[in-house]
């Protein structure tokens, strides 16, 4: 079996809690609050960075939970998800 084979059950399991917290709990403040910029949800702990930036959302994510696994979200855009564990491997 390949890594690549290997890690795509996490990145199954971090896309489906990224979007379950998202669309649970945070999807109206966000689009209240910051559409159309950048959330990166900590999967794990359900808190979360936003920044107008996807590069700058991410850099603060990793400075809280630099172990973390992350969903990232375009706020208001159904079509954007991306996810990745720890230091944003996915």
């Amino acid at each position: 079996m390949s890594a690549q084979t290997e890690t795509l059950p996490a990145v199954g399991e971090i896309a489906a809690l990224g979007r379950r917290i998202y669309h649970a709990r945070l999807k109206v403040e966000l689009e209240r609050d910051h559409f159309h910029e950048f959330a990166v949800i900590n999967v794990d702990t359900g808190e979360y960075e936003v920044a107008p930036d996807d590069v700058e959302a991410v850099d603060r994510a990793l400075a809280r939970w630099p172990e973390g696994r992350f969903y990232h979200v375009l706020v208001g855009e159904d079509t954007m998800g991306l996810i990745g564990d720890v230091a944003g491997k996915a």
